[in-house]
């Protein structure tokens, strides 16, 4: 999502300390992205020094949860998405009662790993964050290995951040194909007049008169 370079891996837990980088948008809007070590259960009570994680959310503005989708199917043995994210809520909200009133949203990574049924995982883990939450938490699913839904992560964190910045844009009416492809005369026409300049005609081709050289006696 930015120019920041930082250690990441496939296996879990592999972010060590927290990493910062900006967002510019062409608009001149620029958005402060950290990304967080994970966190265990009983973070809020500095188990694994979980309140050195939590900390950082105090100036956040915007809460991300990322989860695996890779390692979410609990009916083959894994573990469930939704338990993770109720256990991220529940230690985020625990550390500071500011974190609970602000928004937030759930990114689902390693969306490309077919093979282990992560598009089934993150649709469940959709319709489940909406059953509980309400239609207003954004799930977005992203691929880290092809780039895939970074752009759906950037825009929707700017929506969360200011939704007022983000206005539609009105569509211009297209007018007739022949109008546009075949230029019609009254166009033309006041092409040429604005060309020789207001009130005035056009300047007129005349054709030149081939003068045969004379002969001399």
């Amino acid at each position: 999502m930015s120019r920041a370079y930082a250690r990441w891996g496939p296996e879990e837990y592999s972010t060590t300390r927290p990493h910062t980088g900006v967002i510019h948008f062409r608009d001149g809007v620029d958005i402060r992205v950290t990304d967080l070590p994970g966190i265990y259960e009983g973070a809020n009570e500095d188990i694994t020094k979980g309140r050195r994680v939590l900390r950082q959310t105090y100036r956040a503005k915007v809460l991300c949860y990322v989860l695996d989708m890779s390692n979410s199917d609990m009916f083959t043995g894994g573990r469930d998405a939704v338990a993770d994210l109720e256990m991220l809520r529940k230690e985020t909200n625990a550390y500071t009662e500011f974190n609970e009133a602000k928004p937030w949203m759930v990114i689902g990574t390693k969306c490309d790993m077919l093979h282990r049924d992560t598009l089934f995982n993150l649709d469940s883990l959709h319709f489940r964050t909406k059953a509980r939450y309400g239609t207003d938490v954004p799930v977005v699913g992203t691929s880290a290995r092809f780039g895939l839904g970074i752009e759906r992560v950037v825009s929707t964190i700017r929506q969360l951040l200011y939704p007022d910045l983000i206005l539609p844009l009105d569509r211009v009416l297209a007018g007739p194909m022949e109008k546009i492809l075949i230029p019609q005369w009254d166009q033309f026409r006041e092409q040429q007049l604005i060309a020789a300049g207001a009130g005035t005609e056009p300047p007129r081709l005349t054709k030149r008169s081939k003068q045969r050289p004379r002969r001399s006696n």
